[in-house]
């Protein structure tokens, strides 16, 4: 009967370790999606953002001649939008794959 007893301790042991283990590797990818989302979510503002940037300067220039300054002073603008928009997006992948890369360690670190 003790075996018994002991078996039973051992194996609800063994299925609350499983158990757990289960719910921390869900709760690690429920962490990873919430940043994927998170991620996305601020490219897609920041790519509206200098859409509507691009489209007020081009509505702008539609009427000025070619050697304006101000022109000229446009199309730069819409050029350093455009690198301010990619450094954007490599900034923000950077951002998350450094904490999907902790989330990783802190994984580890409790092994």
């Amino acid at each position: 009967m003790e075996r018994l007893n002991k078996d039973e301790h051992d194996r609800r042991m063994d299925i609350e370790i499983e158990y757990s283990d289960k719910e921390s590797e869900i709760q690690e990818e429920l962490e990873k999606a919430r940043l994927e989302a998170e991620n996305e979510q601020k490219k897609v503002l920041k790519d509206r953002q200098t859409q509507e940037k691009l489209i007020m300067f081009n509505e702008m220039m539609k009427n000025m001649e070619n050697g304006d300054q101000m022109k000229q002073y446009l199309e730069m603008q819409k050029r350093e939008a455009e690198k301010e928009l990619e450094a954007f997006r490599k900034r923000s992948d950077r951002e998350k794959d450094k904490k999907v890369a902790d989330i990783e360690v802190e994984k580890e670190r409790k092994m």
